[in-house]
């Protein structure tokens, strides 16, 4: 069965790949929709936030009538999936507890990285196994920050969902590779609609690539839906 999936598009946006894995690789529907678009096409199950470059000044991007629009309907439970920095936009809206700070001491670090999962009950993370070390792209700048009352809050309400291990599947602090507070890799808001996965799983389902993990955490969005 075929979804019709959404892909917020605007200056910078790196999304290329995540249509590439949406439409030809798992084979399902996708709209580009224009950040400066008058309107949300109907019909569409799940919007994806994409990782970017920082051509535009956040608050541009997020004030415009789309990103205004993700207010109202996470509010309805609808799913919105950030990848990479794009995690940053959701925060800035307000919609996720935490975001990947920058700064000088900040490099860009792209490779492949293991992550564990700490939440099985998502929509993302249900079939997979919490004792496995998943190996992932990561291609970013900065580590997950928020403040410590956030933090123990987001433990209590089990919104922490992934986090950076070795090939064990032990968290440790050689296996942060950006320094994100307690290894945090991805992270859900309270209500489990809504999500900031910082290893960029578009980038890792393609046999050529040599990686094909983040497959299977499509997959458990597909058979979700």
């Amino acid at each position: 069965m075929k979804h019709k999936f959404g892909i917020i598009t605007f200056p910078g946006a790196d999304f290329y790949d995540l249509k590439f894995a949406l439409q030809d690789i798992l084979e399902q529907n996708v709209i580009e929709i224009w950040y400066q678009d008058s309107q949300i096409p109907n019909n569409i199950e799940s919007i994806f936030v994409p990782s970017y470059a920082p051509v535009l000044p956040i608050s541009h991007i997020t004030n415009s009538y789309v990103f205004q629009q993700l207010k109202h309907l996470a509010k309805n439970y609808f799913y919105l999936i950030a990848l990479g920095n794009g995690l940053n936009l959701l925060w800035y809206l307000a919609l996720m507890p935490g975001y990947l700070s920058q700064s000088a001491n900040n490099n860009f670090i792209a490779k492949n990285q293991f992550v564990r999962v700490e939440n099985r009950n998502t929509i993302l993370t249900k079939n997979l196994d919490s004792e496995t070390a998943y190996r992932l792209p990561i291609a970013h700048q900065g580590g997950f920050t928020a403040d410590p009352s956030t933090i123990t809050e987001m433990r209590k309400n089990k919104q922490i969902i992934l986090r950076y291990c070795n090939s064990y599947g032990h968290p440790t602090v050689k296996s942060n590779p950006d320094n994100s507070a307690e290894n945090i890799a991805g992270i859900t808001n309270k209500n489990k609609n809504i999500f900031g996965i910082i290893p960029r799983i578009d980038l890792a389902v393609d046999d050529e690539l040599g990686n094909t993990d983040g497959i299977l955490f499509f997959n458990n969005l597909l058979n979700s839906l």
